[in-house]
């Protein structure tokens, strides 16, 4: 069984995603880009201590501006969750996936 991810080093992760949400908020596309790329950094370097880990890549999607990046990166850290038998990670992933497809489909029939 692969090492948990330690809370102390995700608490980093949690810290800037809530900038990146913040700089959203604000409506600042600069700072949101430089927020967002901060937390990138952060799960690569999670990413290189644990190893592909569905918590880990399941945020990056969660994150990721293009719809098409963040499904493929979300069906990926479901892939994971499964394959880690965590049950708890999988339902988050899948909401997160509902979430997109309910965005698409809302895109689609405002346009």
């Amino acid at each position: 069984m692969k090492q948990r991810v330690l809370k102390a080093d995700w608490q980093p992760v949690l810290d800037a995603a809530c900038e990146v949400a913040n700089a959203v908020m604000m409506d600042d596309p600069v700072l949101s880009a430089s927020k967002r790329e901060r937390l990138m950094d952060l799960l690569s370097g999670l990413e290189r201590k644990y190893g592909e880990r569905a918590m880990i890549t399941a945020t990056r999607g969660d994150f990721l501006e293009e719809p098409l990046e963040a499904k493929k990166c979300l069906e990926r850290a479901l892939d994971l969750a499964r394959a880690e038998e965590d049950s708890e990670e999988e339902l988050e992933i899948l909401d997160s996936l509902n979430y997109l497809d309910l965005q698409a489909t809302d895109h689609v029939s405002e346009g």
